[in-house]
């Protein structure tokens, strides 16, 4: 029987901040998942302000030629 659909690829981490086409401070604790074809990672992203969000990255591999979303899927809601 099979524990995971999903393994930890030898040269893991498979996306760190220099990845991202945005300057952050770290790209923490992804979730992953098979939706559509493609290996989704939810992503906790660090911004140079040490405020966090949720962002999603799509690859067709799970391994290189990530597509990141443009804007955060969630992010907080902070005082104006």
């Amino acid at each position: 029987m099979q524990s995971s659909c999903f393994t930890r690829h030898p040269t893991s981490p498979v996306l760190t901040p220099a990845d991202l086409p945005f300057q952050v401070n770290g790209v923490l604790n992804p979730g992953v998942a098979c939706v559509d074809g493609d290996i989704l990672l939810l992503l906790r992203v660090e911004d140079r302000q040490g405020i966090a969000h949720l962002r999603v990255a799509r690859s067709a591999n799970g391994i290189d030629h990530w597509r990141i979303a443009d804007q955060p899927l969630l992010e907080p809601d902070l005082p104006a």
